[in-house]
């Protein structure tokens, strides 16, 4: 988390509580490293108080977007209607807004459907684009390709 980046829409130097905004790597490779807290939850959990959440920032990964895309079928997806995670098991349903399908060298748009499963394993087998993207909140990876997920009527 990256609260300190510049012309960022999340950035500030302290959080309401005035803790200082820090630079913080919550999970490093494939391993929770920190926790981020507020000072209320943070005394609660006897852990550090970590200011402003500033921006998810993400390294970027080592594939091109035509690599991700190559070995289809492969659904890639522009947006989502609605998510609907499971705060307790890290199951998810996500519904297609936008997307399209890669398959025998052919996009092919796609406006329906759903994609489910176990986000942390999803996370756990995902490979990542060398191409970045800033988003409000997000810098990133603009590609993230997940496996192991399971994909109705689109």
């Amino acid at each position: 988390m990256n609260p300190l980046l510049p012309d960022a829409v999340r950035s500030a130097p302290t959080d309401a509580s005035m803790v200082p905004a820090e630079v913080r790597t919550l999970i490093e490779g494939r391993t929770l490293r920190a926790f981020h807290a507020q000072p209320q939850f943070a005394s609660y959990l006897d852990i550090p108080a970590t200011g402003p959440v500033g921006t998810l920032d993400l390294a970027p990964g080592t594939h091109g977007y035509e690599e991700l895309v190559a070995d289809g079928p492969v659904l890639e997806i522009v947006s989502f209607s609605s998510n609907m995670p499971d705060s307790v098991s890290g199951d998810f349903a996500a519904e297609i807004k936008v997307g399209y399908l890669h398959t025998a060298g052919r996009k092919v748009p796609v406006a329906q459907g759903r994609v489910f499963g176990y986000l942390f394993a999803a996370l756990g087998q995902c490979r990542m684009s060398q191409e970045v993207e800033s988003l409000d909140g997000y810098r990133g990876p603009r590609f993230i390709r997940c496996e192991g997920l399971q994909v109705a009527g689109a």
